[in-house]
């Protein structure tokens, strides 16, 4: 029983270090990496006055994307009518 315990504690470490280095490896991509983790402790901020509150932020992150993906696609069209 206490080996099947130790196991698990393992694997949520090594869960737990996969996530960290996730979130080192995305944060390093960042261009503006101080406003990445501004952005980021704001999110922190968020989660502690309501998970809910949190994936509404994850929604509207979702809908900016989309935004501008939609707006590059429009840019060079613009352009070529000049």
């Amino acid at each position: 029983e206490i080996e099947k315990k130790l196991d698990s504690s393992k694997e949520n470490h090594n869960t737990a270090d996969i996530t960290t280095q996730r979130h080192i490896k995305t944060l390093g991509k960042f261009k503006q990496k101080d406003l990445a983790l501004e952005i980021n402790e704001l999110l922190v901020e968020i989660e502690e006055l309501d998970l809910t509150a949190l994936k509404e932020a994850r929604r509207l992150l979702r809908l900016l994307k989309k935004d501008v993906e939609e707006d590059l696609k429009k840019r060079p069209a613009a352009n070529g009518e000049d």
